[in-house]
């Protein structure tokens, strides 16, 4: 069971003409609060560096970075704010407080879509 089950994200990914040279643009059109998804929805991924070319690399490394519980800490990946403080400030009561607010987000994105 991860914090993004029964969940309903919606992004979009912006193909540069320059791509591989050019990293995609990618934004979660679904508000959601994550350490590395600024409030503008743009997210902070890194694909692995020797299949830039395969799209699905992106992809992968995108729902790698949304599920990973126990990420190496890098001051370059600070794109929101305050989730980052809950996820980071070393308090159990803070990365409890971080999670309640994902799966929250993640439930409210069911609420987007039609039934």
């Amino acid at each position: 069971m991860t914090h993004f089950d029964s969940g309903l994200l919606r992004i979009r990914i912006n193909f540069s003409p320059r791509f591989p040279e050019e990293q995609p643009r990618v934004k979660f059109e679904t508000r959601i609060f994550h350490h590395l998804v600024a409030p503008d929805g743009t997210i902070c991924y890194s694909p692995k560096p020797n299949k830039k070319e395969d799209i699905m690399s992106h992809v992968e490394a995108i729902i790698s970075a949304l599920e990973e519980d126990e990420p190496a800490y890098d001051p370059r990946k600070i794109v929101n704010l305050e989730a980052n403080k809950l996820f980071w400030n070393g308090e159990k009561d803070g990365k409890k407080l971080y999670h309640r607010r994902l799966r929250r987000s993640v439930q409210d994105s069911t609420e987007e879509f039609p039934v």
